[in-house]
């Protein structure tokens, strides 16, 4: 097993931390599709959310590496927190 811890702090990610939540359902709806994907979840901190992915192998962990390499600011558009 693989997992990734992504943390999410700054301009817009306590926007994005309910961006994420109220779309919980479609989120986990979509991953439900990726192969070796066993687990993701969002946990909220004070200064935004953490997000963990667990996976059979490494290649579902893309999903959430590539999220996690963007930077903040352009996050912060994807969840409308502009």
């Amino acid at each position: 097993m693989y997992g990734v811890l992504s943390s999410y702090s700054g301009d817009g990610a306590k926007k994005l931390t309910v961006f994420l939540e109220e779309r919980k359902v479609e989120i986990e709806a979509i991953l439900r599709g990726v192969p070796g994907l066993m687990s993701w979840g969002l946990m909220r901190t004070p200064d935004g959310c953490t997000t963990f992915t667990l996976c059979k192998d490494k290649a579902p962990q893309v999903l959430d590496l590539g999220l996690s390499r963007r930077p903040h600011r352009s996050l912060g558009r994807v969840a409308g927190a502009d």
